[in-house]
């Protein structure tokens, strides 16, 4: 039995309008963000410009809060630098996963004193920079929070 013109474009337009849309969104966010890789002049300009960056991932209690840390740790002897994290999905308050506080401990990171945070536009309109952790959290943010932002990079 062979397929159709017909058959295949139907197909695809059930694809779309299901899973497809949200594997197209990915694979797009997924290109862009090698595309930084490769060539990172845009990032490394926008940084080096930047008085504010803005660390986000699902929760701010593992991933996000270490990051965060550890880049104020790396950068603050450079220059004046404000850097924070947050959460798409955080329940604000909550303190850092056990094993987030052990690891981080073990590499010179003190999470202890950090509290959740849920990802608000007020956060992301202040922040020149925002690193955003994995793609589907990268279009969750574009979803909610898209803005001509001079930079967010994953």
């Amino acid at each position: 039995m062979s397929v159709g013109a017909v058959e295949l474009c139907w197909g695809l337009a059930r694809k779309l309008g299901g899973g497809g849309a949200r594997t197209l969104n990915h694979a797009v966010a997924r290109h862009t963000m090698n595309q930084v890789r490769r060539d990172p002049a845009a990032l490394t300009n926008t940084l080096g410009r930047a008085q504010s960056v803005l660390v986000v991932c699902h929760g701010n209690i593992i991933r996000s809060p270490f990051a965060a840390r550890l880049l104020q740790q790396q950068l603050r002897a450079a220059r004046a630098l404000s850097i924070s994290s947050a959460g798409l999905e955080a329940i604000p308050g909550r303190p850092p996963h056990e094993t987030a506080l052990h690891l981080a401990s073990t590499r010179g990171v003190d999470l202890t004193g950090h509290r959740a945070r849920r990802l608000e536009p007020e956060a992301v309109a202040q922040s020149d920079v925002i690193f955003v952790m994995d793609v589907p959290q990268l279009v969750l943010y574009e979803s909610v929070f898209l803005r001509p932002a001079p930079g967010h990079f994953s």
